[in-house]
Formats: C-alpha cells, sequence, structure tokens
C-alpha cells in the first residue's frame, strides 16, 4: 500500500491507518480523521468550524471535544511543544496547520521469505534492515526505502559500508568474573567497582539466595538472610553497604550489611509505609531511590528514602491503576533517571531528576517480551544502553538518537563502576534436547535428535517423513523443512523475530509471533498478517473447509473467537466466552476459561460438555488429531498428564509422568502415537566485566 512518510510515522490515508517502526498504532478514528484531513490540507490553516463541518460532519460537538482531539493527536505524535511544533501548528483564530514536510514512502516487511522449493545454498544472505540514527523527538524512526532504483542501491550500498565499519569498530570482548551454573539477576556494582552483588539460584528447583562478589579478593560469599524472607533483592549502597530489600508477613524491610564483613549483624530498617519493595538504587549520601507499593494502593512506584531521617519523597507518578516501576539506573552525574514501567506493555522512561520531567519514553509490547528481559545501564552522561530480548540499543537523551547495535546478547542486569566499567550478567544461550516417544509410554525414548546449531523448536509435520525445524542464527530466526532420514534441511522463512509454527496446511502454515498471527504462503513466500497490530492472539486453526483461519483473542477478561477469511482478507467476530475452538468434522471443540471443554453444533450451539478439563494457568498443549482429542498438562505436583479422547466412541485414557522436567512441551504425530518431547536445559549467567567498544558513534 502507499504511504505518505512524516518523520517517525507511516500514514495511510486512504484507509485511515498509521504505523510507527513496531507496526499499526491503535487510534481512535476522530485522531486518525483529523490528522488525514490536515495532511490533505497542510497547504493553508484549517479553522475549528471546518473540522465541525467536514470530520464531524452530521454530529454537534463541542469546540473542547474538538480540541481534545487535537491534543490527543499531538500526544500520538510526540508533538508536546507548543513553542516549536514539528507536525501541527495552530494560530489563533485560523485554525491548526500541519506543517511536517511529507515524503511518499511504502510499508517495509522485514521478514526475508523464501520457497520452500529453494535449496540452502542458493540462498543468498540479505542486509537487515537496520536503525542508525534518528530525529530528536521521544519517537525513533525507522529506515525508509526509496522508490527510484538508483537511491535504493545507494542505501543498500552505504548501509552494507556502514554495517560494516561498525562491526569493526565495535569489540567484542567479555571477562567473566564468576562463572558458575544457575540463574543470575539483579546486579548491582559499588561505585568503586570492588563490589558486586545479585541474587541468584544454582538450578531451576533451588532457593533464590543473595550474594556478594568482591573483585580485589576474587571471591564470592552467599549472604545469609532471615528465615522469614519472602524473597530478598540484593543491592550495592555507595561503596561498602549491601542492602537486601525483602518482605516478611507483610512487612516491607531494608537490611543493611557491611560489606567489608558480612558477619557482623545486619541493621533492619521497617519501611512501614510499604506492603513490598523492590532493589534500591543509591543517589547521594543517605539517600536511596527505591521502588514499593504502598499499603492500600496497587501501583508500585519509586521513592527517594533517607536512611537517617527515615523519610519519603516520591518520585515518579502513574495515572494507570496496576503499573509497576523497576529496573531503575541512575546517569554517572546522577542528573538522570532511567527507568521499566509495566501497565498494559512496557516502557522505557528516562527523567531529569531536578523537575521529574519526563523527556524520551519508548513502549514494548508485554507478549513480545518478559519483564527479565529489559535491562539498562548508561554509557555515559548521556548515552543510555538499553538490552531487550537479544537485541541492545543505544538511545542518546542529548539528540534522541537511538542505534540498534549490531550485536546479538542477552543480560538479565547491568552494573556501572564511577570509573565507567561496565558489568553484566551475560545469559548463555540455553540448550535444549529434543527426543522421540512411542505412547502412551512417556518415559521410554525411542530417538534422541541432536543438532550443532541452536535450535528453537522442532515439531511434526502432516507430510510423513518431515519435521518443522526452527534455528536461532546470530542475528534471524530460520524455519526450515527437516528431513531426519537424510539430514536434509530447505529454507523456508528467515525472520529478525522469533516464532512458533501453530497449525499446518499442504499450502501455508500459521505462524505466531509476538501474539500476532500470520499466515506463510508456502509456494509463493508471502507472509500475511491476519490479525490486527492491537491484537493479541492466543490460539488459531484452520476451518473445516480451509478457507478461513480461526483464532481467539483475549481482551480485558473477555476471551473472543474470530474468523479470517483468506479470500477477502478480512475477519470477523463469531463468539465470546471461549478461549479455544477447533473445528471437527461439522461441530467444533471448545474450551472456556476454566479450561473445561464441550462439543458445540455448526451454529455454536451447546451440545455436551465433554471428560476432558485442562488447567490453563499451568503449562498445557491441547491438539486435535482426527477423530482424537490429546492434552498434555502440568500438575501442582509438578508431574506431567496426557490424557487421550476418543470422540467417537468417548473412550479416554490417561498416563502421568514423573520424570518429565517442567519445562518440557510436547508435539504429537498425526495419529497421536507419537511425540517429540523438548526439554529445555538449566541457564547459565556469567558475571562479566563488559568490553563492548560503545563510541564508534
Amino acid at each position: 500500500m502507499d504511504l505518505v512518510n512524516i518523520g517517525d510515522f507511516d500514514v495511510d490515508v486512504k484507509e485511515k491507518r498509521i504505523y510507527n517502526s513496531e507496526g499499526e498504532l491503535p487510534v481512535e478514528p476522530k485522531v486518525i480523521d483529523v490528522l488525514c484531513y490536515l495532511i490533505q490540507h497542510s497547504s493553508r490553516y484549517v479553522s475549528l468550524q471546518e473540522l465541525h463541518t467536514e470530520v464531524w460532519a452530521g454530529r454537534v460537538v463541542t469546540d473542547t471535544a474538538v480540541r481534545r482531539t487535537i491534543s490527543k493527536l499531538r500526544t500520538l505524535l510526540g508533538d508536546t511543544e507548543p513553542e516549536s511544533p514539528r507536525y501541527i501548528r495552530s494560530q489563533m483564530k485560523r485554525g491548526y496547520q500541519f506543517i511536517y514536510q511529507q515524503e511518499s514512502g511504502r510499508a517495509v516487511e522485514s521478514d526475508k521469505l523464501l520457497s520452500n522449493e529453494t535449496p540452502v545454498s542458493s540462498i543468498s544472505s540479505l542486509e537487515k534492515e537496520r536503525e542508525t540514527s534518528v530525529t530528536p523527538s521521544r519517537h525513533f524512526s525507522i529506515s525508509r526505502y526509496v522508490t527510484a532504483f538508483s537511491l535504493l542501491l545507494l542505501t543498500v550500498l552505504a548501509l552494507v559500508v556502514l554495517t560494516n565499519t561498525i562491526s569493526e569498530k565495535i569489540v567484542v570482548n567479555n571477562k567473566p568474573l564468576v562463572d558458575i551454573a544457575g540463574e543470575k539477576r539483579f546486579l548491582s556494582v559499588s561505585e568503586d567497582g570492588r563490589f558486586h552483588t545479585f541474587t541468584g539460584r544454582l538450578n531451576q528447583s533451588g532457593p533464590w539466595q543473595p550474594y556478594l562478589y568482591d573483585f580485589k579478593l576474587g571471591q564470592l560469599q552467599r549472604i545469609s538472610v532471615p528465615n522469614d524472607a519472602a524473597y530478598h533483592i540484593v543491592s550495592m549502597l555507595n561503596n561498602d553497604v549491601v542492602a537486601i530489600s525483602s518482605q516478611e508477613n507483610g512487612l516491607a524491610k531494608l537490611y543493611l550489611y557491611s560489606a567489608l564483613n558480612l558477619n557482623l549483624p545486619a541493621k533492619p530498617l521497617l519501611l512501614e509505609e510499604f506492603s513490598d519493595i523492590g532493589q534500591a538504587v543509591s543517589y547521594k549520601d543517605n539517600i536511596i531511590l527505591i521502588n514499593g507499593k504502598k499499603k492500600q494502593e496497587i501501583n508500585g512506584l519509586y521513592y527517594f528514602f533517607d536512611l537517617e531521617k527515615r523519610s519519603l519523597e516520591q518520585f515518579t507518578y502513574s495515572s494507570k491503576q496496576g503499573s509497576v516501576d523497576f529496573g531503575a539506573v541512575l546517569s554517572p552525574d546522577k542528573k538522570h533517571l532511567a527507568l521499566i514501567r509495566r501497565d498494559s506493555v512496557y516502557h522505557i522512561q528516562i527523567y531529569r531528576i531536578a523537575d521529574k520531567k519526563l523527556l524520551i519514553e519508548e513502549s514494548f509490547s508485554q507478549n513480545a517480551l518478559g519483564a527479565d528481559e529489559l535491562n539498562l545501564m548508561w554509557i555515559n552522561q548521556e548515552e543510555l544502553l538499553v538490552n531487550y530480548g537479544h537485541k541492545l540499543k543505544q538511545l542518546n537523551i542529548e539528540t534522541g538518537a537511538a542505534t540498534l547495535l549490531p550485536l546479538s546478547e542477552r543480560f538479565t542486569g547491568f552494573g556501572r563502576d564511577i570509573a565507567g566499567n561496565m558489568f553484566g550478567l551475560l545469559l548463555k544461550p540455553q540448550g535444549k534436547d529434543f527426543y522421540q516417544i512411542q505412547l502412551p509410554d512417556l518415559d521410554t525414548v525411542q530417538r534422541y535428535f541432536s543438532f550443532e546449531e541452536q535450535v528453537v523448536s522442532l515439531t511434526y509435520s502432516d507430510e510423513v517423513g518431515r519435521l518443522w525445524l526452527v534455528e536461532e542464527n546470530k542475528d534471524s530466526f530460520s524455519l526450515y523443512s527437516f528431513f531426519p532420514a537424510t539430514g536434509e534441511k530447505k529454507l523456508i522463512l528467515q525472520s529478525e523475530e522469533v516464532f512458533t509454527l501453530i497449525a499446518e496446511e499442504p499450502d501455508y502454515v500459521l505462524l505466531l509471533q509476538k501474539n500476532q498471527l500470520r499466515l506463510l504462503e508456502l509456494q509463493s513466500g508471502e507472509l500475511d498478517h491476519i490479525s490486527y497490530e492491537n491484537q493479541q492472539v492466543w490460539t488459531a486453526a484452520p476451518s473445516s473447509d480451509k478457507s478461513k483461519v480461526i483464532f481467539t483473542e483475549k481482551i480485558g477478561n473477555e476471551w473472543l473467537v474470530n474468523l479470517f477469511d483468506r479470500q477477502t482478507k478480512t475477519q470477523i467476530r463469531i463468539l465470546k466466552g471461549y478461549r479455544l475452538l477447533l473445528p471437527w468434522r461439522d461441530s467444533y471443540i471448545a474450551a472456556d476459561p476454566k479450561g473445561q471443554f464441550y462439543l458445540l453444533d455448526p451454529d455454536f450451539h451447546l451440545v455436551k460438555s465433554l471428560p476432558l478439563k485442562v488447567n490453563f494457568e499451568l503449562r498445557h498443549q491441547v491438539n486435535l488429531l482426527g477423530d482424537k482429542l490429546v492434552s498434555a498438562n502440568l500438575k501442582t505436583d509438578s508431574n506431567w498428564s496426557l490424557m487421550t479422547l476418543e470422540l467417537l466412541t468417548g473412550n479416554s485414557e490417561s498416563q502421568f509422568s514423573t520424570s518429565l522436567p517442567i519445562k518440557s512441551s510436547f508435539s504429537f504425530n498425526n495419529d497421536g502415537t507419537k511425540s517429540i518431547v523438548t526439554i529445555e536445559n538449566e541457564h547459565i549467567n556469567q558475571l562479566v566485566k563488559i568490553g563492548y567498544n560503545f563510541s564508534y558513534n
């Protein structure tokens, strides 16, 4: 589709849609109507009366309502400086004028699609689109393709040269300091760089414990904590004080230890106003920043806390109920604070401490990232490093520039000393084991699968002898047709973002990517969006006649079922109250939010309950294989249950496994006689001294 580019955004004036680098933005109809009208008449001012007549045609609204819509539009565009507007200029009695210099553009699809007939050896690698810089703004722009061939060629060459230059100048040299098994979180470093604290556990079933590492002595110690502590988040204050945040019997407590001698008794501080608290951050003298939730309140916010006076001063505020601020880091000069806010999405926020002004904000979908996949660290007084998933981005608070670094590593915590030395908890790639079992025996292995590459998933295909294989590369994820008998692989898709294959038909497969549903045509390699940007898809299945796709989404606490027509590329809502709907013969198998399964008639009317119930709160998998309904469900005792229900006869069979790990997943073959079991191995976190050179730009 043809778009109009306006800086950080693309606007489809005809269809009245707006996009940024993350995709389509949810926006109120009148807000986008006003934007499109102003763009179409950008050569002049548009009066309030004209907006009444043309945009609100047939409706009577107040001037206040129109001005409120303009205000929402400016907020959407990040155009909130009235003295120096970027997009919309206003003048008393004349109205509003769109002033940004537009340029025609076209939406760019970043995924690299290939036909399943293309052999791996014939596929040349393509340069990824890379973010390099943006204009000073609270939003960050994306690279744009130009339509003229000569300009496109020059752009590609420039990107290749730039990428090579950046790659040559960045030095990757992480020096391991602590290399023991297990997970580690909440890294904190003393100002002089000697002491490092983190919370960790040696294995997935073990308890979380606070640890202190002495860089000078090369010594790691576990910190003893009170037995009643529900959790213990540790941090360094100044040079020699260890602070442990804890919650005991509904009370928030802070314990202060001497880093030089952990055997000395800890000093407990009761924070009476809070029901729970998070990690403390050293600010200056005896003042710390700490996030917490006050009693009878539901928002977790940041406060200045004076350790001597026991006084509080609130720093962050939120009008959204249930929002939580965490992960705060202070700039080296203590003038700026960066933090993560979680409400309906995740936000990276940067504040100026002097007046608590929000300077920059960037958002990430909750479904795209987990809370532990976002970490922040100041590189210097002006630049912030953001690690989200395996990506690293550099933000400059002075210019607003955002640079996506050509690196692929995931950290679970950062720390920095006053001299500028940087440290991190580097998460090593988590391996997986794959093996085949013959059902109903869950504990006897028929075959092991071994791969040299980093494999994300291995699942059955409808085609006998073929499996679907997803591999993680340095900067992309690849889908292959894999033939285990010969070891042959055929590349089907490459994508910058991880995805899950959830359904297959002879001519297409359904993929779930960041909770967005996509349809990949196997012959042409075309990748179509089925769901809208603001929809969070949970399950999907082809209809009985294969011409449509059924998928479920959740809005608030309500479960909805939608039907996508492949021919018209439109969707309609067909049902409410079910989180799973699968077509079976001329009927449907449905499951409600509590996990009870039902048989519905062709018009979605209830026929009967089925003798199957799944706990959706725990790990689970449900597949309809012909006339057989198969479910795998983790139980509260950490054992796995497998149930097979014959839909024609009503007969059922259950098996249990006490040996399968909690983090197991299953793929069943067409007749439900075999399963590929995937087991995630233990995490390995290293405490490292970071050796990246960030000064190339």
